[in-house]
């Protein structure tokens, strides 16, 4: 398993071993990070410059460990930056699991993996099916970005989980539950369900969001019709449809 430090300014390393050591391993550096990061001031309060909080982390690289698939000869890696986490497991989505539904279907690549792990009596991982969506609420409770599970459009040997060091700012829950109903958004939508008048300071809004890869922006090739979804969601074909023949009455970005 390699661990790749804030900026790399350490050498990539190498975890090796029975899993249950490769996890506590793992959880021994991020503690490290943690601890080592020089805290910063956030509202009134300072804190650790490393926000996401350990139990996710420790589901994440968990869940990479069950789920890998073993028969392709890579590592998992683990790429931790000032503003993410990055968690990569060999082998795509397994069965019918997609970053659509991976919050509540269930299925294990390596179930026999799954339930040693989860005997041992500080086992690292919950039952099959209740981490990831955990990892959703812990998140949340901790005022961050939802995860990111990468389409597999955009890595298809492969797992990548993002974990965002990043709190929210003030309008991201309004946009984010307004596009798991509605797919997509665009400036005048985005204005008029935030309150905010300011046609620029929206654009400036969705761009910094999509700069940071927790949506996509969507060209449709009509003027006025830029919109946003969030990565890896595919849109119904009669939404796409009526969307690009200027059924939103959208504007610019």
């Amino acid at each position: 398993m390699d661990l790749r430090p804030p900026n790399f300014v350490r050498r990539p390393f190498t975890i090796e071993g029975p899993l249950l050591h490769q996890i506590q391993k793992a959880m021994e550096y991020f503690r490290s990070v943690v601890k080592s990061s020089p805290p910063k001031l956030i509202g009134a309060s300072f804190l650790p410059s490393l926000l996401i909080p350990e139990w996710a982390f420790q589901e994440a690289v968990t869940n990479a460990v069950i789920h890998r698939n073993y028969y392709i000869e890579d590592d998992i890696q683990v790429r931790i930056f000032d503003d993410r986490i990055e968690i990569e497991s060999p082998g795509t989505y397994p069965g019918f699991i997609t970053p659509n539904n991976i919050r509540h279907e269930r299925f294990a690549r390596n179930p026999i993996v799954q339930r040693v792990l989860n005997r041992f009596q500080a086992a690292p991982n919950l039952d099959i099916g209740e981490g990831v969506d955990r990892i959703y609420q812990v998140m949340r409770e901790n005022n961050l970005y939802e995860p990111i599970y990468a389409p597999v459009s955009k890595r298809p040997n492969s797992v990548l989980l993002t974990l965002f060091n990043l709190q929210k700012i003030d309008y991201w829950d309004t946009v984010s539950n307004y596009l798991d109903d509605n797919y997509r958004i665009n400036n005048q939508t985005a204005r008029e369900i935030t309150g905010i008048a300011d046609s620029s300071k929206v654009s400036r809004m969705l761009a910094a969001w999509a700069s940071k890869g927790l949506i996509e922006k969507v060209e449709t090739g009509y003027r006025g019709n830029t919109f946003y979804k969030k990565p890896g969601v595919e849109l119904p074909d009669a939404d796409t449809d009526s969307y690009a023949e200027g059924g939103a009455n959208g504007d610019e970005q």
